[in-house]
């Protein structure tokens, strides 16, 4: 069954640019993750400080393998560094 995520992150207002370096690796490595058929983030249109990683995945396995990447954990550490908050992470069961 397909899998997709929506996770919005709070970004530090002067942080901006180091999150968006970060991102910008993490999309490009996560890109070659087995099972992985989309991966972006963007901002928020209207919401400063706002961005939504979107992602889709074949199946949850691929999704769970994605999180255990050494690129995706040291993204995590990274991210952490430069939101407010912890990312607002949704899993979505994909009906078609």
């Amino acid at each position: 069954m397909m899998i997709a995520v929506y996770a919005i992150a709070q970004v530090k207002a002067d942080k901006k640019n180091e999150f968006e370096t970060v991102v910008k690796d993490l999309i490009k490595a996560s890109k070659s993750d087995k099972g992985c058929i989309s991966y972006n983030c963007g901002s928020v249109q209207g919401q400063e400080n706002t961005y939504t990683f979107i992602e889709q995945w074949q199946s949850m396995e691929d999704l769970q393998s994605h999180m255990k990447q050494l690129h995706f954990r040291e993204a995590v550490e990274k991210l952490s560094a430069v939101t407010s908050q912890a990312l607002d992470v949704n899993v979505v069961t994909l009906m078609d």
